[in-house]
């Protein structure tokens, strides 16, 4: 606008107009400028401007007078000029105020970016202070767990005595005070049971020296009573001469061979032996080597019958019984019987005595000749009766035939002491 003023040689209605409108317009842009607090030379602008409008407005009013007209055109230089000073102070104002603002600008930047290493100091500074001290916290909760740590394994061992020290005021020195507490409690526990154990130690001593001599004791009367019972048993089940089993051991496990042979089919012979002249020895010599004698027996017919299955007994007297069991046949056991009516015949060395005597043997078969102990034995003995009178120091076997003649002899002995007793016996010589 004021180029276009500056080179139009005449002001007209329209331009002035126009000039007063940019006029108003540039005060009311430099009212509403930030720049308008700031100096003065802004107040003395928009002063000046006011005054340039009003001279305008003035002159719009008073075209129709010429000389108004030549005073304006007059001036216009005057105007021009002024506008254009009024121009460039508004410019170097408007770059100065840039320039301010962009310095602030730069300000404010700095400043951000200065506050900003600063936060980041802070930052690595709190950082790192959070770290000193969460180290030095780990230091100080690892040193009391330690001290802790170190007083349970010390009561974990035995150690009663073991205290924690610890006057720091809190968590852990509760805890610490409770771990005395405990420790105290049991050191107190244990010697109340120190002095338990102490009682019950001697109690124990006495009842156990007490123990000792009841168990002496004890197993001195079970020595005696084993011992008094195996002499009852041996007395009860074995003969006291030969030391073989008695009549009443000797049922016993001849009743149990005799259910065996039942079992597995076998045979099983009783030899019924009878010393021979053993009368004339006793008599003779006496019962002590008619003792002696009858124990050399004993071992002769062992010595012979040397099977584990073999039972031999002593019946009474000068009687001795062998059994022989597991037989298939008779002469399984013959030869066996031959050899021991040949040892028995040999001569025995009594003492300074030399004594011969011999056997006679009787043999039953079962379950040929009997199935039981009685039947057995009796038929047994009648055999052995009849090989001493065959002749003695030979065996027999039983036959039914035996039973009548025992019969007889039975009937004759009945009648012979009848005889006696009513004297029906007549001596003629």
């Amino acid at each position: 606008i004021l180029n276009s003023y500056i080179t139009q040689p005449e002001l007209n209605q329209n331009e002035i107009t126009s000039l007063s409108s940019s006029i108003r317009d540039i005060i009311l842009g430099l009212r509403a400028s930030p720049l308008s607090n700031d100096t003065g030379d802004i107040k003395a602008i928009e002063v000046t401007l006011q005054g340039m409008s009003l001279l305008l407005d003035s002159t719009y009013y008073g075209w129709k007078t010429d000389r108004t007209l030549s005073m304006l055109h007059e001036d216009e230089e005057d105007l021009a000029n002024l506008i254009f000073s009024i121009s460039r102070d508004i410019k170097r104002l408007i770059e100065s105020r840039d320039q301010q603002i962009k310095d602030r600008e730069d300000e404010v930047s700095k400043s951000i970016q200065e506050l900003r290493v600063v936060m980041v100091l802070f930052s690595i500074i709190g950082l790192t202070f959070t770290f000193a001290g969460l180290i030095l916290l780990r230091r100080i909760l690892r040193k009391r767990f330690k001290v802790l740590h170190s007083a349970t394994l010390a009561l974990q061992q035995g150690d009663l005595n073991s205290r924690v020290k610890l006057n720091t005021g809190d968590d852990f020195a509760r805890l610490a005070n409770s771990f005395n507490n405990m420790a105290e409690s049991l050191q107190q526990n244990k010697q109340q049971l120190d002095l338990i154990n102490k009682d019950l130690e001697n109690t124990v001593a006495e009842r156990t020296v007490a123990l000792t001599d009841t168990v002496i004791h004890l197993k001195s009367e079970f020595s005696a009573r084993e011992t008094a019972e195996q002499e009852l048993e041996k007395i009860a089940f074995f003969d006291p001469v030969t030391g073989l089993p008695n009549r009443t051991l000797f049922r016993e496990r001849f009743t149990v061979e005799i259910n065996d042979c039942a079992r597995t089919d076998e045979m099983l012979a009783l030899c019924y032996i009878d010393l021979d002249k053993f009368k004339d020895v006793n008599d003779s010599l006496g019962h002590s080597v008619g003792d002696q004698l009858l124990r050399q027996v004993a071992r002769r017919i062992e010595t012979v019958t040397q099977r584990k299955t073999d039972l031999i007994a002593r019946m009474g007297g000068d009687e001795f019984v062998v059994v022989f069991s597991g037989c298939k046949e008779n002469g399984a056991y013959i030869h066996i019987i031959e050899e021991l009516i040949a040892k028995l015949a040999e001569e025995f060395k009594v003492g300074d005595s030399t004594v011969f005597v011999g056997a006679s043997v009787g043999i039953a078969v079962c379950p040929t000749d009997g199935e039981d102990y009685e039947t057995l034995v009796r038929h047994a003995d009648l055999a052995m009766y009849r090989a001493k009178e065959n002749g003695r120091s030979t065996y027999q076997f039983y036959e039914a035939a035996l039973n009548d003649s025992f019969v007889k002899r039975i009937d004759m002995e009945k009648a012979l002491r009848g005889a006696i007793d009513t004297e029906a016996f007549e001596v003629f010589y």
